[in-house]
């Protein structure tokens, strides 16, 4: 008798989001050298940004935009996989398809939360400091037809097809137009 193991949706979901997690410091830091993350400080404290420009490079950006892609679609399949029910009596049937209307909307918090950690983060790396409230706003624009989308049995390969890479563009261009 072979040996067969069940897969939750959960373990799925999670080993994505660690499988981003990880792959996350090496895409963003690719291009980026130990010297060019010391930058010599003003009087004052600030960052003086007038050797580097005000963007950054673009490993930066493309590793923000990767890293937040991969971890909107992650973040957002783990909160749907904790929040789907299917067997629940909250349970819809479009078509030949179920969902659950709670579930989808887990997808989009948790995707729009996990966009919004990842570029961040990546667009610290090299020292300089977006405003978090311009990555918010960027990630938070691409997620608003997700929470319209919540009785629509799909949305969770919308969302990793066309949602998660419009939210990581979203909130690198918050986080970048945002540098100081």
């Amino acid at each position: 008798m072979p040996l067969r193991q069940k897969i939750s949706p959960r373990s799925v979901a999670a080993a994505a989001l660690l499988s981003c997690l990880a792959a996350s410091p090496v895409i963003a830091q690719a291009g980026v050298t130990r010297r060019e993350t010391l930058r010599p400080l003003t009087a004052v404290g600030s960052i003086d940004q007038s050797a580097k420009g005000r963007y950054g490079s673009p490993w930066l950006i493309t590793g923000q935009i990767i890293t937040g892609s991969l971890a909107a679609a992650g973040g957002g399949l783990m909160a749907w996989a904790v929040y789907d029910h299917p067997n629940g009596p909250d349970r819809r049937v479009k078509g030949d398809a179920g969902y659950t209307p709670n579930a989808n909307t887990a997808y989009a918090l948790g995707s729009f939360a996990s966009a919004v950690v990842a570029t961040h983060l990546v667009g610290r790396i090299d020292g300089s400091r977006g405003n978090l409230l311009g990555t918010v706003i960027g990630a938070a624009i691409p997620t608003i037809p997700l929470f319209f989308g919540r009785h629509e049995p799909y949305l969770p390969i919308y969302g990793i097809l066309f949602a998660a890479p419009a939210q990581a563009i979203g909130g690198m261009l918050g986080d970048q137009l945002t540098r100081r």
